[in-house]
């Protein structure tokens, strides 16, 4: 179930820089580590403990670093690149400003049947081993047909697929144990292959939450991605191209550049703070 949160994560975020080389260099860094101090963890209680948890610590501080140096160019693509009319944008990159409209078909979000464009959702369950508990994430998913963005100079096709879509989770639902979920969900959850129904709160399992991101008709979009082959319909569509940045976002280009500002500004400090000092500390511990 981690990883099936951490794939939604991913799925759902623009890559500008690599994270697996981050996670190769954190992996040499522990060995040589390991490799060039003598290990004496007698006398000492729950060793293996401590060392997993300093091992944790550095991780995650190395996650935060790539974090930061992912957003910060991210930053750079968004700044960099000029706004296109939709009716003269040429190929490529692109950056348009507009309004969501239907393309072919309207659709329902699952756990609201609220109308729109384009949704995604993710259905997390809480978990608890012995003394740690956590919210996981078992299944996510989302829209991947076509619809259209337009300004007064014309309309785009825009295809959802891999793309970071900036707009904000909202909770639709949550059943605690042996609670029967609202008769959206559970048709939604009828429906839907991923999801394991037995664990769900109709049959007495964990507590779940059901959280959606909806693009209704009409929301004014920001759209970063590239333009290419026309559609059956005549009109450019905008997909993911060569580009680390595809965003769909309900976010101005000034408030998605003063979030990335601002997280890269703390999580590459704060990344490096906890990977130095829980690395250091793990070398005079196994001292």
């Amino acid at each position: 179930m981690v990883l099936t949160g951490v794939r939604a994560y991913l799925s759902n975020t623009s890559i500008a820089v690599a994270p697996w080389p981050f996670g190769v260099a954190a992996a040499i860094l522990l060995v040589l580590l390991v490799v060039g101090t003598p290990l004496d963890l007698s006398g000492v209680s729950d060793p293996f403990e401590t060392v997993g948890l300093l091992v944790a610590g550095f991780a995650a501080g190395i996650a935060l670093i790539w974090k930061g140096l992912n957003d910060l160019m991210l930053l750079r693509f968004i700044r960099d690149t000029p706004t296109s009319d939709i009716g003269s944008m040429a190929s490529g990159d692109v950056e348009v400003k507009g309004t969501a409209q239907r393309l072919e078909q309207d659709f329902q979000a699952p756990f609201s049947q609220k109308k729109c464009v384009a949704y995604q959702y993710k259905i997390e369950e809480y978990k608890q081993r012995g003394k740690n508990s956590r919210w996981e994430t078992v299944d996510f998913g989302g829209t991947e047909e076509l619809f259209a963005v337009k300004d007064d100079t014309g309309a785009a096709a825009v295809d959802p697929s891999g793309a970071d879509l900036e707009v904000e989770w909202h909770q639709v639902a949550r059943t605690d144990r042996n609670e029967e979920p609202s008769q959206e969900v559970q048709e939604f959850i009828g429906s839907s292959p991923g999801v394991d129904f037995e664990h769900d709160g109709l049959f007495g399992g964990n507590r779940r939450r059901y959280k959606q991101k909806v693009i209704e008709p009409g929301d004014r979009l920001y759209v970063f991605g590239e333009a290419s082959t026309y559609t059956a319909s005549g009109v450019k569509e905008i997909r993911e191209g060569k580009a680390p940045v595809y965003i769909i976002s309900d976010k101005t280009e000034s408030e998605l550049a003063n979030d990335l500002s601002k997280w890269h500004r703390i999580t590459l400090p704060l990344g490096l703070l906890i990977a130095l000092a829980c690395y250091a500390i793990l070398y005079m511990y196994l001292l």
